[in-house]
């Protein structure tokens, strides 16, 4: 049969949840569905704010910017099923990773919106923020069906 190591009996142990922490998880979820949801219909309804957004050197941009937002949206309903959820979460992280480079491009080389709605600090801030988001995204990725 075989002996049991602490380490493997430790990575075996489930500690119940209460019920705060379970409502607490959900209500994550759904936000996080929500967030992504709402940022792929905007890229659907309101294209021309993001198509200032793109980097020149990106083709078709248009055509991009759709394709995104739907991509979105696929995702974040993909987050609230069980069995869709785990695809659904490294799927955002890939988006949030291809997309971080035209972030890196807006606060090095490009000022397409207006400085007072967005100074280069908080341009940068996006940076650091779109890391903390993969790493959000990646907490559904693991153990989907506690959520």
């Amino acid at each position: 049969m075989g002996t049991r190591t602490h380490t493997q009996f430790h990575d075996n142990l489930e500690i119940p949840e209460t019920k705060a922490e379970h409502i607490a998880k959900k209500a994550a979820l759904f936000a996080t569905a929500a967030f992504f949801a709402f940022t792929g219909l905007r890229h659907l309804l309101i294209p021309e704010f993001y198509q200032i957004l793109m980097p020149s050197f990106l083709p078709v941009p248009l055509f991009l910017i759709y394709v995104t937002g739907a991509y979105q949206i696929v995702c974040a309903i993909g987050l609230l099923f069980v069995n869709t959820r785990k695809m659904a979460a490294w799927g955002l992280m890939g988006f949030l990773l291809a997309t971080l480079p035209i972030l890196v491009y807006m606060w090095v080389y490009k000022d397409p919106i207006p400085s007072s709605w967005a100074p280069s600090w908080l341009k940068m801030l996006s940076i650091p923020l779109q890391f903390a988001l993969m790493f959000w995204v990646y907490q559904f990725s693991h153990k989907p069906k506690n959520y």
